[in-house]
């Protein structure tokens, strides 16, 4: 059974914890993460998600997924991405770039991180009921998908791939490339 922490607006925990899959109240948010992991060539490691997966099955995203009672946003990034993916990040190494209210009825609050790591896809260890596969791709490639949706897709995602690409990229590893 997986317990998830109540927050108000601002991320404050309101000491209410639900079990996944629970309702939630007027003015209750739950905390979502997503990791944007990037290397020194300036490509985004994406992942497919499993066809088991219950929501969007067979799509391509980023890391992401649902903090658990007593972790914080930092701790359930590093581990989401552990679990999905095998990469082990630390807390530290994790450049936060956003928090947002979603206002679509999912009451959640997405953190936004950001990992910077020069790792090879074939020594990552997939969940195979989270990810089918993963691949590096470049930065044309990823804003292609984002455009086309070719990708697990939310109004904001452009947004955060601009502030990677122009804020977080190695500019020399990018004209060498």
């Amino acid at each position: 059974m997986e317990l998830w922490d109540i927050c108000d607006s601002k991320g404050i925990p309101t000491g209410r914890t639900i079990e996944k899959g629970s309702d939630f109240g007027e003015g209750e948010y739950h905390i979502a993460v997503e990791a944007w992991i990037v290397n020194r060539k300036g490509e985004f490691l994406i992942q497919k998600r499993s066809s088991r997966c219950q929501h969007y099955p067979n799509v391509w995203s980023l890391t992401a997924g649902r903090i658990q009672a007593g972790e914080d946003a930092r701790d359930g990034c590093v581990r989401e991405v552990k679990e999905e993916i095998g990469l082990a990040l630390e807390r530290e190494e994790l450049i936060h770039l956003a928090h947002v209210n979603r206002e679509d009825n999912s009451h959640m609050i997405w953190e936004v991180f950001l990992a910077r790591r020069d790792i090879s896809v074939s020594g990552l260890t997939l969940d195979p009921d989270e990810v089918a596969e993963v691949r590096w791709v470049t930065k044309e490639m990823l804003e292609d998908m984002i455009r086309t949706e070719d990708i697990f897709t939310y109004p904001e995602m452009m947004d955060f791939f601009h502030l990677i690409t122009e804020n977080y990229l190695d500019k020399t590893a990018e004209r060498k490339a």
